[in-house]
């Protein structure tokens, strides 16, 4: 069983609409966020014959604008880790960022162990792509370590020393102001 089988074609947009709401949580896109969103929907196999419009009409004001009590116990550490990822895309988490995803995990009831998991792997499946196909591999890795987890299966974790790394290359969190 695959990660793909687990998301239904519902869950896929929703966790879509997720992605997108962290597309814009600095209010601002950037070349690698877009690229990244169009990796998103592939990795999910949505198609949207106008990809911009379709990022646009998924922008929303609040999380309380997304259907997230529509979402299963899985659909919902698959959104998150969306997010998350997202989040990383442009090489850096700004603090509105950081706080949206911590008001997330709280919406979604994820416990915080699994968020926590999910964001050492966001940081460790990030390698500053440049590509579609990079992104869209980057995703796809995250979402097997969830579905692995959720599932059951024993996923080791990065040591301390690779998550320090990884975090120590990124640009530290900014304000945004």
């Amino acid at each position: 069983m695959t990660w793909r089988t687990l998301l239904s074609p519902r869950a896929r947009e929703a966790v879509f609409d997720v992605v997108v709401h962290f597309l814009w949580a600095d209010d601002r896109l950037s070349p690698l966020e877009v690229l990244a969103a169009r990796a998103a929907s592939d990795a999910l196999g949505l198609t949207h014959p106008d990809f911009g419009r379709a990022l646009l009409a998924r922008r929303r004001n609040g999380l309380e604008s997304l259907a997230l009590s529509a979402l299963g116990p899985l659909d919902r550490a698959f959104a998150y880790g969306g997010a998350a990822w997202m989040a990383r895309a442009d090489g850096r988490v700004l603090t509105s960022e950081h706080d949206a995803l911590g008001r997330l995990a709280r919406a979604l009831a994820l416990p915080s162990t699994l968020a926590a998991r999910i964001d050492l792997w966001a940081w460790g499946v990030c390698r500053g792509a440049l590509h579609v196909r990079e992104h869209t591999a980057e995703l796809e890795e995250l979402f097997a370590r969830i579905a692995a987890t959720l599932l059951g299966a024993d996923v080791p974790e990065p040591t301390l020393a690779v998550g320090i790394a990884r975090v120590a290359s990124h640009r530290p969190p900014r304000s945004g102001l």
